[in-house]
Parts: structure tokens; C-alpha cells; sequence
């Protein structure tokens, strides 16, 4: 061998990985609390891999047990059998594992698989010290529920959604819980003495001496409160509720959800310093009807500095004037309830200062007086008014406080305007804003007009507008209602220059429809879809002679699609 020769070594074989399981050789501990992080039904199918994981889901502290899995199939027999599956399995799931250690826990029905077996599970679990405890039960199962100071002491998380009669003792108190959410839960009052009545009616207003402001009246640390159709009852009547909030209760509340019919009681004093999200439906300010002194609306609104989220749903805030100053306010929804008259603001002025407003959904009755500082921020608009023309001192005036309403938005991306607000509109002489950002589009067809009364007007101050939805009216269009485009001077900018997708819905196949449809394939040159959604109380027997003449009208953009629902 050379002097400069290397010696050959061949490459050492590598060693072949064992085939250990360290998954198994994990102590207890560790095994439970992975094991906690399944649904039960998968935590307890792993008792099926090894001698060392037969009792393994013994160890987990979450128990989760969730019925839906029953309507996965049509067949009858097949769901019978799962549903007495169910119920054995929650069983020797309860009796075997050591609920001492459990921590979360979760029950979901959905079929009446467990009815008469449910009011023993709750009442087992409740016995104990837990952290999280979630209930779902959708149907009428009912049972009174009576909660421990044992078992309130860790609770960070309440939830119950079922028609449950729920009874607290007044020495129980709520050290640790951060989340409450309460739906469709009766609660008891305590004496009749704390019922009052209305100064001018002899009805009961509100009852405020009950469990629901007992438990809140214990809640330092509560972070989000949802109560959902909950009702208190009184010597077996039905009363309405007054809720009580103290600054107790609100300093640490992120959410706030109330959909119920409650008066609400909030001291002058209080505040929202931390909370983001706020949604009332169906809410009475007590602020309103009592010479207290409590926070109307308006008060409650100005507490909360940190407010993204607000929604007012058919809430009685008795016509007064509202302001909205929020800066940080993104979300904001108004809407009158079914059952609450829709002139609330008749007479009332809106003042809107929300810089950082994104979404504004705005179906209320017609103020009649807008001031706007700001809502320049404001990228999805929806408009849907109520007015009475009593209301208006002239027609002039109908349309001049509509026309502010949309002003303020005129920096918006998607517009949404319904057929009151086009009538308010076309009531007088008006001028539209240019909007400078305008991609979408959707108008709404009143049944005393045409589009010959607004749509060019809006195609002419929409210079960006890709998208454009019509919605048709009750009434039979006119002749009008296509040929005024067609005798138009000059095509609008976006209609030749960026529309690209067209959606007209309750189309009856009139002369003045297919003309508007002929312009549109006639001059929008980038236009990419056309969608025509028939009304069907017009889709007679001709209609597919309709829809072929519609497919060979001549089209400047040769990509465009036509399609018929």
C-alpha cells in the first residue's frame, strides 16, 4: 500500500431505532392531563391499545360527552342503538372514574336520548369542586338545580343552556368565575315586597329581589355575561325582572350579552372600563322610567371607553336622543325589535363621532336630525328605515335627513340600501355624494318607483363599483325602467370600466327588465358574471324563451357569464 493510499473503512451500519412506546412509560400525571385534552368517548377508546392504557381515561379531569354523533345516520335502528349506547356509556363512565378529580365538565344533548337519566348525572357532578361546567340540553327537560358552596369555590366557567330551575343559597358566593352564560334558566324571587309598579299603570315593572342579582352581586372577577331568555318566576307567576349591575360586577367585564326582556338597573356611578363587546336585545333602561338616579343608555355608552362591539336590538330606550362617541368602536348594529314601535326617534336627534367604525348595520325608524363628526372609517354600510310622512314637515325635509344619513357614509366599500330609504330619497330633489370607494352595491326596489329614479344617479357617483345587486319591487316595471339607460348620453365610468359582476333578484321577464339587462352587456366591457334570479310567481311557461333571448343578446364582454335561478 502507498504511502499516500487511505485505508477503506466501510460505513458503519446505522443502529435500527427500538420500537419503544414512550407514550406509555409517561407517569400518571402526564398521561391524564393529555388525555383531558379529548372528547371522553376518544379518551376512553384508548383503553383498547395495551394492558397500560386499560384504565388510562381514569386519570383524565375533563369529562365531555356530546349525543350529536346519534344524527349522523338516517337509519332508525341504527340511532336507537347509539342512543342506548349513550346513555350506558355516560353511566360506567360516571360511576368509574373518580369525579373528585375532575375539573371540566361538559354535557351536550341534542335528542331526548338521556331525559330521564340527566337530573342524575347533574346532581352527581355538582357534588364536587369543579373549574369549568357546561350544559347543553336542547329540549324542555325540567329540574331544579340547587348549587354548593363546595362546588362554586374553583368555578371559572358556568355555562347552562337548558330550561333548568335554578336555586342558589344566599351564603354561596363565586371567588373564582370569570364566565357566565345563562340561557332559557328560570330563577326564583324572594318576596313580593321588592315587586314595584309604573307611576301612571298599576303593572308590574320590575322585581329586583331575586337569585340572578344575588349571584352577580358575588362576581368580582367576571370577564364575559351572557343571559339568553332566562325568566323569574314569583309564587309560580311570571314577573319581569329587573337586573341589577354594580361596578363590582362590571370592573372586569370584556363581554356583555343580554337577550332578554329585563329592565335594566345600572347606577350613575358605574362603569365598563375593560369591556369590548356589548349586546342588548330586548332591553328596558330603567334610567327611563324611574326617578332613580341610573344610567340611561347614553350613560351606559359613555362608561365603556374600550367598546368594539354594540348592539341594539329592540330595546326600549324611550325616544331620547342618542350619542355615539366611542373611539373605538368598529361594530356597530341598531335594530327595532318586532314588538317595539318604530319611532322610537321621531322627534330625536343621532349624533354619530366613531372614527374607528368598520361595520354599520342601521335599521332603526328615521331620526329627524343626524349629526355626523365622523364615520369616515366606515368600510360596510346597511340602511334600513322606517318613517312616517307625519312625522316630516315636507317631503323636502324626508329626503334632506336621509341624504345626511348617507353623506356620512359616502367613504364606504359595500353599500346596502333598502326600498324606505330609496323612497325617503326620491321624496324631494336631492344630490348624492361621490363615492370615491364604492366596490358594492345593492339596492332595494320600492313599489312606488322605478329605477329610471335613482339608478343612474348612483352609477354616475360610484367611479370604483365592481359590484351591483338590484332587488326588484312588488309592482310591474315600467317601460321606463330600462329605456331611461339606454337613451342615456353618456355611460357612467364604472359601468365601462370596472363592473364586473351584476345580480338582479325577483326578475319577471318585463320589457323594461330586459332592457336594463341589455345596456349592461351592451356597455360594461369588464364584465366577468351576470347573475338573473327569477321571482316565481312569474316564472310562467315562457320563461325559458325569456332566458334564451336574454342568452343571445350581444355582449361587449366576451368572458361574461349568464346564469338563471
Amino acid at each position: 500500500m502507498g504511502v499516500n493510499e487511505r485505508k477503506y473503512n466501510p460505513p458503519k451500519k446505522l443502529k435500527e431505532p427500538e420500537n419503544k412506546d414512550i407514550i406509555s412509560s409517561l407517569p400518571d400525571e402526564l398521561l391524564g392531563r393529555i388525555l383531558s385534552f379529548l372528547p371522553t368517548k376518544y379518551s376512553v377508546a384508548t383503553s383498547v391499545l395495551s394492558t397500560r392504557w386499560r384504565n388510562a381515561y381514569k386519570l383524565s379531569s375533563n369529562l365531555d360527552f356530546d349525543d350529536s354523533i346519534i344524527f349522523n345516520t338516517r337509519d332508525e335502528d341504527m340511532r336507537n342503538q347509539r342512543k342506548n349506547l349513550f346513555r350506558k356509556f355516560v353511566s360506567r363512565v360516571l360511576e368509574q372514574c373518580n369525579i373528585s378529580q375532575i375539573d371540566k365538565f361538559r354535557l351536550n344533548c341534542v335528542s331526548n336520548t338521556c331525559d330521564s337519566l340527566i337530573k342524575g348525572w347533574v346532581h352527581a357532578i355538582c357534588l364536587h369542586k369543579l373549574v369549568e361546567f357546561e350544559l347543553s340540553i336542547d329540549r324542555s327537560v325540567h329540574c331544579e338545580l340547587s348549587l354548593s358552596q363546595s362546588f362554586c369555590q374553583n368555578l371559572a366557567v358556568f355555562r347552562m343552556d337548558c330550561s333548568f330551575r335554578l336555586h342558589i343559597p344566599t351564603s354561596v358566593t363565586f371567588p373564582n368565575l370569570r364566565v357566565l352564560h345563562l340561557k332559557d334558566i328560570t330563577f326564583e324571587g324572594y318576596s313580593k315586597s321588592s315587586v314595584y309598579t309604573s307611576f301612571d299603570k298599576d303593572e308590574v315593572v320590575g322585581f329586583a329581589d331575586h337569585e340572578l342579582n344575588m349571584i352577580l352581586s358575588k362576581c368580582s372577577l367576571l370577564e364575559e355575561l351572557v343571559i339568553v331568555h332566562c325568566e323569574l318566576r314569583l309564587s309560580k307567576l311570571r314577573v319581569q325582572c329587573e337586573l341589577q349591575l354594580s361596578q363590582l360586577t362590571c370592573r372586569n367585564l370584556l363581554k356583555l350579552k343580554l337577550d332578554c326582556r329585563f329592565i335594566l338597573s345600572i347606577p350613575n356611578s358605574v362603569t365598563f372600563p375593560n369591556l369590548k363587546v356589548l349586546f342588548f336585545k330586548d332591553i328596558t333602561f330603567v334610567g327611563m322610567h324611574s326617578t332613580l338616579v341610573h344610567h340611561d343608555l347614553n350613560g351606559i355608552l359613555v362608561g365603556c371607553p374600550l367598546l368594539e362591539e354594540l348592539a341594539i336590538i329592540g330595546c326600549d330606550w324611550d325616544g331620547r336622543d342618542l350619542w355615539f362617541t366611542n373611539p373605538l368602536l368598529q361594530n356597530l348594529t341598531l335594530e327595532d325589535g318586532l314588538s317595539e314601535p318604530l319611532d322610537q326617534l321621531n322627534g330625536s336627534m343621532v349624533h354619530f363621532d366613531l372614527p374607528s367604525l368598520v361595520w354599520f348595520n342601521y335599521r332603526v325608524g328615521l331620526a329627524t336630525h343626524y349629526v355626523i363628526r365622523n364615520l369616515d372609517s366606515v368600510a360596510h354600510a346597511q340602511l334600513e328605515i322606517g318613517f312616517n310622512d307625519d312625522d316630516f314637515d315636507d317631503e323636502q325635509q324626508l329626503c334632506d335627513t336621509i341624504l345626511d344619513l348617507i353623506e356620512g357614509i359616502c367613504s364606504c366599500r359595500s353599500l346596502n340600501l333598502s326600498r324606505q330609504c330609496l323612497e325617503a330619497l326620491t321624496s324631494g330633489n336631492f344630490e348624492l355624494p361621490i363615492f370615491s370607494k364604492l366596490t358594492e352595491l345593492e339596492l332595494t326596489l320600492g313599489i312606488d318607483f322605478d329605477w329610471s329614479d335613482v339608478l343612474l344617479d348612483f352609477l354616475n357617483c360610484s367611479p370604483c363599483l365592481e359590484s351591483l345587486t338590484l332587488v326588484q319591487g312588488g309592482k310591474r316595471p315600467s317601460q321606463r325602467s330600462g329605456q331611461f339607460l339606454l337613451e342615456a348620453q353618456d355611460v357612467p365610468s364604472c359601468v365601462h370600466s370596472h363592473l364586473k359582476s351584476i345580480n338582479i333578484k325577483y326578475f319577471k321577464g318585463f320589457k323594461g327588465e330586459k332592457k336594463l339587462v341589455k345596456y349592461f352587456l351592451r356597455n360594461a366591457n369588464l364584465l366577468q358574471e351576470m347573475v338573473i334570479e327569477w321571482d316565481q310567481r312569474y316564472k310562467e311557461t315562457d320563461f325559458l324563451a325569456k332566458e334564451d333571448e336574454i342568452l343571445h343578446l350581444p355582449k361587449s364582454s366576451v368572458s361574461c357569464s349568464i346564469s338563471f335561478k
